[in-house]
């Protein structure tokens, strides 16, 4: 039950972005004038297709599940900090701190989607207390 409820935030996230990505990208992409505006909406699509993947992945239970997890978190963290730059008129470093915003989100999106804590027998897992449950 534990496990299901740790997916809820992985599986929205994929799923907006998914339908964001793919709408807010054709939309955007016959607006953008200069080559940060069309870098941005490539990204966005991409990162559109790839939630679709992703989500589709996690839920199949696919070995490719944590690739594309990495990649949609890449796109759509790159997104973030072009596009405040290129359609938001932002600074470099307004950029700079998008990114690492837009990073830690997607961070722990790919981390509870690919379990959050460490099971028992695998590498630097939680100990059991007393009563046989996890710390």
């Amino acid at each position: 039950m534990r496990r299901k409820l740790w997916l809820v935030l992985p599986v929205l996230l994929l799923l907006l972005s998914g339908v964001t990505g793919l709408r807010d990208g054709l939309a955007e992409y016959r607006e953008a004038s200069t080559f940060g505006q069309r870098f941005a909406t490539v990204t966005e699509l991409a990162y559109g297709v790839v939630g679709w993947a992703a989500l589709a992945a996690l839920l199949a239970g696919s070995r490719w599940t944590a690739t594309l997890l990495f990649v949609w978190a890449a796109l759509v963290t790159g997104t973030g900090a072009v596009a405040a730059v290129a359609w938001g008129g932002q600074s470099l470093a307004t950029g700079a701190v998008a990114a690492v915003a837009v990073a830690a989100v997607c961070g722990l999106a790919v981390w509870l989607a690919l379990g959050g804590r460490r099971t028992e027998g695998s590498a630097g897992a939680v100990p059991p207390d007393s009563r046989g449950e996890e710390q």
